[in-house]
């Protein structure tokens, strides 16, 4: 686990942070932008819950990636 994103890694957002949810959320980083932020793959996130989206997140507080 890491502070610093990493393609590939689960980005793991706790609960309330960035607009996760009470329990939290977790998604697929997928590129990290030249400001550091990073777009992930989720479901469960915002208003099609249904499908796939791509989101920017910040790295920061309440905010862990997971990887290898």
């Amino acid at each position: 686990m890491s502070g610093k994103p990493v393609v590939g890694a689960i980005i793991d957002l706790q609960p309330g942070v960035q607009g996760a949810s009470g329990l939290g959320h977790v998604a697929v980083v997928e590129k990290i932008l030249s400001n550091g932020h990073v777009i992930a793959s989720n479901m469960s996130w915002g208003a099609y819950p249904w499908q796939v989206t791509n989101v920017e997140f910040t790295p920061g507080p309440g905010v862990t990636f997971i990887f290898r």
